[in-house]
């Protein structure tokens, strides 16, 4: 971000509040900032409401996980910050300004972030244009690479795959190349095989979850799924609360059913038996 000078009368800008979040089970980023562009202002529209959303141009999540689990090697891997290594053009970033200052000692400061911010309407098309955009740059050199980046990306995050060790390392190789051709770099890889997680530095690896481990250990979290790589199966993490002495209420069981997240339907023979019981509740006309 910039620091704008106190004199600078810009005609068109929007002031975003924002808030931290902690997110503990985060092996990297583990305090995040949230901005708010659709907070509500006394003197001009918000934000988010002038902005164009843009399409979706990624292949939708089911498809890109029912793909995942095909290949006998499997990848998985996402780009550090990818919102902030993508700029804003110059003209826009008086509508990305915030006030900051380090200490409450401090006299506030007024900023403009210079980077495609998380917040924003547009933000997830932005970036995953700029990533579009890279794989079609990349196409006459390194069509496979090009092929996974234009296919296998959900947002930030790769999972892919090769039929074989050595293409796998290839993939591995290519792809990292390519990204960081157009700014992107790329960590947390993790694979099934030693063999390929041996050749990437431990650097950009996927750290706190090691591979040669038993089945219940070493959960990777990728796209909201916990991915075991030493025995390459899904688990499903579930909270159980029936044993709490607390007053359960038809909201706290829909909570406890909405949490179940099973993107590929996997649970389906075990949530309808949850949701049979939610309808019963109604029925039976039950608090």
């Amino acid at each position: 971000m910039e620091l704008v000078d106190p004199t600078d009368q810009h005609q068109s800008c929007y002031y975003m509040p924002h808030h931290v979040v902690v997110k503990n089970t985060s092996s990297t980023t583990k305090v995040r900032v949230v901005f708010n562009a659709s907070a509500n202002t006394t003197s001009s529209p918000l934000l988010n409401d002038l902005m164009m959303v843009g399409p979706t141009i990624q292949q939708d999540l089911f498809s890109i996980v029912l793909r995942f689990r095909a290949h006998r090697y499997a990848l998985t891997a996402d780009v550090e910050k990818m919102y902030r290594q993508i700029q804003v053009h110059e003209d826009d970033r008086d509508l990305q300004r915030i006030v900051w200052r380090s200490h409450p000692s401090q006299w506030l400061e007024t900023y403009r972030l210079a980077t495609v911010t998380y917040g924003t309407a547009a933000a997830p098309f932005l970036a995953t244009q700029c990533l579009l955009q890279v794989a079609l740059d990349g196409q006459p050199t390194q069509l496979t690479a090009a092929e996974v980046i234009k296919n296998d990306f959900y947002v930030d995050d790769l999972l892919t795959g090769t039929d074989t060790v050595s293409e796998a390392i290839q993939l591995y190789d290519d792809v990292t190349t390519l990204l960081k051709s157009g700014g992107f770099p790329v960590r947390k890889w993790r694979s099934n095989s030693l063999d390929i997680l041996e050749v990437i530095p431990a650097a950009l690896q996927e750290t706190w979850a090691p591979c040669n481990v038993p089945l219940n250990e070493g959960a990777v979290k990728t796209l909201g799924l916990h991915w075991y790589p030493s025995s390459d199966l899904f688990q499903f993490s579930v909270v159980d609360s029936r044993h709490k002495n607390v007053t359960w209420t038809k909201r706290m069981v829909l909570a406890n059913v909405a949490s179940i997240y099973d993107p590929l339907g996997l649970l389906g023979p075990v949530i309808v038996q949850c949701k049979l019981f939610i309808q019963t509740l109604w029925q039976q006309q039950l608090d």
